[in-house]
């Protein structure tokens, strides 16, 4: 496959402005160019962006249904009936669950949790998971998370049954249930009123319901601290790649501190097995502390990392957090072995077509293709969907993840006469297929996205927030910008361009020797810097000139930290580009 091309975005922020925005807040014109470009253009709004306040949180009942599902809460808990906490079992369905439970407990409830099985019952609330969780939990209030809101024949069935349902989701509506109460912020007349509300993901709207909860109760039981269980929402949000804006960056940059001195056993034998040693980042949530949680469900049953989630005893979290990192280790395995294959197949299909991706074959494992589909579309640049197919009865499980700018839910709502069913978010969705329409589907997409698309989607391009001069990055600048952390959806890290500068060193690492280290050097300055994945480009010639985009991290090892270049692209220059 050949590189593909990659813009570069870059339009300086005006100078007066910024120069004026620096010394209101009293930071870098550096700090208050990123601030600007991102739409924070005054002192309040930097002081409230770079130091989030718990204080800022919204009031929890404006929340549409958050007063209603909360005083439904309470009168079940003063009948002392049964309460069944039905979740998807992704990471953001289990610590919505955890948390929930948690608090419910805490005040006395009589709660059970209830998982359902990817492998033989599928996605979300579907009849055949329902029937066995009425059957195994005998519930007399049924509480949905993270799934449920298009369930409608599941939801009226069991309200026929006589079990009051409350459904907490973020999912796009298409034909919603009528549960006694339903919480998602995509239902048209339920937008919230405060700006970047309407991005919270479950364990964010169960957080808003337990405050609300909490703002209503007023019987005895053990006091439950909502403060203290930041650290599950933290990471439900990370995983889930929701926008960190509004009330998401509070809650993540809140709760990741909170994860630091966490008080939850799992969470702390969790981040012992991951190499999470001090307070986490954004990144150890995605790739080190959900991908442990998540591999449970997707090979197993999703039941442990749940027990690790809600377990106070010391030594059975360590024990399960050791399977899991065993099941990750697993699920890793597998995962490699199927993308290796699915890359074949989108290599010839991007060569070929250019567009949508739709990969499929008997033997996969439908529990690993959503990561497989988010590696190809990262890498090709284009929407891609990977389906596993059962060979016994012609039916294809997969995942579609996507681009900026196409739509997965409206494609897949166009496509309902060729599919067997599909949903999920803007970005990320499943779908259910009959084998021998899988071709017809591919054609759909590409037709659909020739027609819907703008062109320019296809386009990878970086949006560049500085560009400065080898000499200009140092530790202080490092620091500085760190304080716009957490980064995420919504919030990218900052991208810093340097120009004509020079590759002093250059190594492969890693696995497959399919990274690139190398010292960029001008002037007598050098930055240690490295480019993961360049595996199918040219190494650049030691004294060869390039442009690069990198992010600046802080790198420590043994103690010492030090500065280094994280590439996302590196362009060779001609000599008398050099300047």
């Amino acid at each position: 496959m050949a590189v593909m091309t990659c813009s570069w975005k870059h339009t300086p922020a005006p100078e007066k402005e910024v120069r004026e925005l620096a010394n209101a807040v009293g930071c870098s014109t550096a700090l208050a160019s990123v601030l600007w470009k991102r739409g924070i253009r005054d002192a309040a709004s930097a002081g409230a962006f770079i130091a989030p306040k718990l204080a800022h949180l919204s009031d929890p009942f404006l929340l549409p249904g958050a007063r209603e599902a909360a005083e439904l809460l309470q009168s079940t808990l003063d009948g002392n009936k049964r309460i069944t906490i039905f979740s998807d079992y992704d990471v953001d369905g289990l610590t919505s669950c955890a948390l929930l439970c948690r608090c419910l407990k805490a005040h006395g409830g009589r709660v059970e949790t209830f998982l359902p099985d990817r492998m033989t019952e599928g996605y979300g609330l579907s009849r055949k998971a329902m029937d066995r969780c009425v059957k195994e939990t005998s519930p007399e209030m049924l509480v949905v998370l993270d799934c449920g809101t298009n369930s409608a024949s599941e939801v009226g069935h069991a309200r026929r049954e006589g079990i009051s349902v409350i459904v907490v989701d973020h999912h796009e509506p298409e034909a919603p249930a009528q549960p006694n109460v339903l919480i998602n912020p995509k239902i048209q007349d339920s937008k919230f009123k405060v700006q970047n509300l309407e991005n919270l993901c479950t364990v964010g709207l169960v957080f808003k319901l337990c405050h609300a909860f909490l703002k209503l109760h007023s019987g005895g039981g053990r006091r439950f601290v909502l403060k203290d269980h930041l650290d599950l929402a933290a990471l439900g949000t990370v995983a889930d790649l929701v926008p960190l804006l509004g009330e998401n960056r509070i809650l993540t940059r809140h709760g990741l501190h909170q994860m630091g001195r966490s008080k939850n056993a799992g969470l702390r034998s969790l981040m012992r097995v991951s190499g999470v040693q001090a307070e986490p980042t954004t990144f150890d949530c995605g790739f080190r502390l959900g991908p442990r949680l998540n591999a449970a469900g997707r090979l197993e049953s999703a039941s442990a990392a749940l027990e690790l989630l809600l377990t106070e005893d010391e030594s059975r979290a360590g024990l399960i957090a050791t399977q899991l990192d065993g099941i990750n280790r697993e699920r890793r395995s597998l995962q490699e072995s199927i993308y290796e294959e699915a890359d074949s197949m989108a290599r010839l299909q991007f060569a070929r077509e250019g567009g949508v991706l739709v990969v499929a074959k008997e033997g996969w494992h439908p529990g690993v293709v959503g990561i497989v589909a988010s590696k190809l579309s990262q890498k090709f640049h284009r929407p891609a969907f990977v389906i596993a197919l059962d060979e016994k009865d012609g039916i294809g499980k997969g995942s579609g993840r996507s681009i900026e700018g196409f739509h997965l839910v409206e494609a897949l709502n166009g496509a309902r006469e060729i599919i067997v069913a599909g949903g999920g978010h803007t970005m990320a969705v499943g779908v259910t297929i009959e084998a021998s329409r899988i071709r017809e589907f591919h054609a759909f997409l590409n037709d659909w996205a020739k027609r819907t698309a703008d062109p320019s989607v296809w386009q990878r391009s970086l949006h560049v927030d500085l560009e400065l001069a080898l000499d200009s990055i140092n530790m202080a600048l490092a620091e500085e910008l760190e304080m716009l952390a957490p980064f995420g959806q919504g919030n990218p890290p900052v991208l810093i361009a340097l120009r004509g500068i020079r590759v002093g060193k250059q190594r492969r690492v890693g696995d497959g020797q399919r990274h690139l280290a190398l010292v960029l050097e001008k002037d007598q300055r050098q930055l240690r810097s490295i480019f993961f994945q360049f595996d199918e480009r040219p190494d650049p010639e030691i004294g060869t000139p390039v442009d690069v985009v990198l992010e600046l991290r802080k790198d420590e090892y043994q103690g010492v930290v030090n500065l280094q270049g994280m590439l996302r692209d590196l362009i060779h220059v001609t000599p008398v580009d050099i300047r």
